[in-house]
């Protein structure tokens, strides 16, 4: 299997094997972020195939420096375009016990379109202990259900729910001490 590095370097002779790389390298990760946004096979199948098209389209000009992170964002969005375009409510659980954290858009909005907020957000989980960092991820980046989590970390549904509270509150207060929120 070829490294990202010569992926890439299909994209950019424009070589179809780009995709089919891309797709043998990542195609579940890839199946497993839009499904947790869609719950849907079908939408699913069309997120990622419309992924792959947009990373046809946009490298180059990108040469990200990581492919898997790039992939994973381009895999999201389109996720939530098709959930927002579909009307759907998979998601908004999850969301809505973030919102509360980071409720002062105009500041967010002044951290260079989230660049800043996502260094913060990855210094947070670097420093929080590794199970919860997986918690936060299965809940927040994979849209995994907490009955999902609970099963997958061997855990009861109280007690994820209770690491993730802890860990919202953790995250509200290192964001309120950089200014980003106030408490």
């Amino acid at each position: 299997m070829p490294e990202d590095s010569e992926i890439i370097e299909m994209f950019f002779g424009r070589s179809e094997d780009a995709l089919t790389s891309l797709q043998e390298k990542y195609g579940l990760l890839c199946r497993k972020i839009a499904y947790g946004i869609l719950k849907n096979n079908e939408d699913t199948d069309e997120c990622v195939n419309t992924a792959y098209m947009n990373m046809w389209s946009s490298i180059p000009p990108a040469r990200p420096d990581s492919l898997c992170a790039y992939l994973c964002t381009v895999v999201r969005n389109c996720a939530f375009q098709l959930y927002k375009k579909n009307s759907r409510r998979s998601a908004e659980e999850s969301f809505e016990e973030l919102e509360w954290i980071i409720a002062d858009e105009s500041r967010v909005r002044e951290l260079q379109d989230g660049v800043e907020l996502a260094e913060m957000l990855n210094s947070f989980l670097e420093k929080s202990r590794k199970t919860d960092r997986k918690l936060f991820m299965a809940r927040y980046y994979y849209n995994m259900s907490i009955s999902e989590i609970a099963d997958s970390f061997s855990m009861s549904e109280t007690a994820v729910k209770s690491r993730l509270s802890r860990m919202r509150s953790r995250l509200r207060s290192y964001l309120a001490e950089r200014g980003v929120v106030y408490e």
